[in-house]
């Protein structure tokens, strides 16, 4: 079995040429023959995980034995579901001194080393004194970042 969300369905498979399509939104089955030649048996042990809805491709595939051939099945006419764009890169506070996408002691570390000289100031600001340690050392304990 597999759900195929081209169309809200839930698809099963068990040999033959035959699929048996259970439409989720009016709870009813309807058996589909498709054209063509599919596998004719499950493997040994049943399909297991190896019958599987592909989003993107709008394509079921079957493979039963690394000695067979693989199937394909498209029930629905389309290329199918694109992916979901990628999440959007996390924005970095200006207290994150070290652009880890975390706040703590590592950036309150950094700070305090820009402070005294230790390391050059990378501040967006351009300015490391002990009211930039402060404000990481704010943030870092979960207050807000005050942006100078």
């Amino acid at each position: 079995m597999a759900y195929d969300s081209n169309q809200n369905a839930i698809v099963k498979w068990n040999g033959g040429n035959s699929v048996v399509i259970y439409d989720i939104a009016t709870n009813s089955c309807r058996t589909v023959t498709p054209a063509g030649n599919g596998p004719t048996t499950t493997g040994q042990n049943g399909t297991f995980g190896r019958f599987r809805y592909f989003p993107t491709l709008n394509v079921f595939a079957v493979c039963n034995n690394w000695q067979e051939n693989c199937f394909a099945l498209r029930l629905t006419s389309g290329s199918g579901t694109p992916p979901p764009p990628p999440p959007p890169p996390p924005t970095t506070s200006p207290c994150d001194a070290n652009a880890d996408t975390f706040t703590n002691v590592a950036d309150v570390q950094l700070e305090v080393n820009m402070a005294l000289g230790i390391n050059p100031c990378t501040n967006p600001s351009g300015v490391c004194t002990v009211v930039s340690v402060q404000r990481v050392v704010n943030a870092a304990l979960g207050g807000t970042c005050v942006n100078p």
